[in-house]
């Protein structure tokens, strides 16, 4: 028997991505993705979750990922840091990205994608993104990105 209690708590930098915070008497993962929250089996931290697909400059390449926070991530995978797959292909490109509340939603819907046709993706990708634009390209500064990308520093 689960008896739970539920708060929400607001990010001065994301007021719109509430962070909820739970506690369950007795809660268990069942599964274990690296983005299901584990520790404590007394409280978890829901955010918001997200699958997303990155590609190359060349487009040759998909990437269906999941996370609970898609800046961070979408940051990593710039860097060529999370993620080997994405790292050796340069997969840095955010085409698409779906917003949910739960996790587990999530993670079924990239099995999901991650199953389809390579045409059944693309199709998907240009419904949001016609112009396969990189929806990530205002996120970050440039010239950061590029001080702390080890290929192209210096240091």
């Amino acid at each position: 028997m689960l008896h739970f209690c539920e708060k929400e708590l607001f990010s001065a930098n994301r007021p719109h991505n509430p962070i909820r915070v739970i506690g369950l008497s007795d809660c268990r993962a069942k599964s274990r993705h690296p983005e299901l929250v584990s520790g404590s089996q007394k409280i978890y931290f829901m955010l918001m979750s997200y699958i997303y697909i990155m590609s190359n400059a060349g487009l040759s390449t998909l990437y269906i990922g999941v996370t609970n926070n898609l800046e961070r991530r979408v940051l990593e995978h710039k860097l060529g840091i999370g993620s080997d797959f994405t790292k050796r292909y340069k997969l840095n490109r955010l085409l698409y990205f779906e917003e949910g509340e739960l996790i587990e939603d999530a993670i079924a819907r990239e099995k999901q994608l991650k199953r389809w046709h390579r045409e059944w993706k693309w199709n998907l990708i240009k419904s949001m993104n016609p112009d396969l634009d990189d929806l990530s390209e205002s996120w970050y500064d440039e010239e950061l990105l590029k001080e702390l990308d080890p290929e192209t520093s210096s240091g």
